[in-house]
């Protein structure tokens, strides 16, 4: 399993990094957690995960099924994702 880290107020084109790593690892049959991390003040603003996880979800669903989203557990909310078969 992999796991990458991103904050909520990551870039389009740092998430789009993220995303193709997430697909490299996807096509050598890992798993990837994909954990976003609350700092500070970020934590009165956990609604912004959703559409960051939105987004993922719709650009890599094409080689990766969501296998589980978990709940915000202290300042980190994460998705994981397998390889679909």
């Amino acid at each position: 399993m992999k796991e990458l880290r991103i904050r909520p107020k990551i870039g389009f084109h740092d998430l789009e990094i993220k995303i193709g790593h997430m697909r490299e690892f996807i096509a050598e049959r890992d798993k990837v957690r994909l954990t976003i991390v609350f700092r500070g003040r970020e934590m009165e603003h956990t609604d912004q995960a959703n559409p960051l996880f939105a987004r993922v979800k719709e650009r890599i669903s094409d080689v990766a099924v969501l296998e589980q989203d978990s709940p915000l557990e202290g300042n980190r909310k994460s998705l994981l994702f397998a390889p679909k078969k």
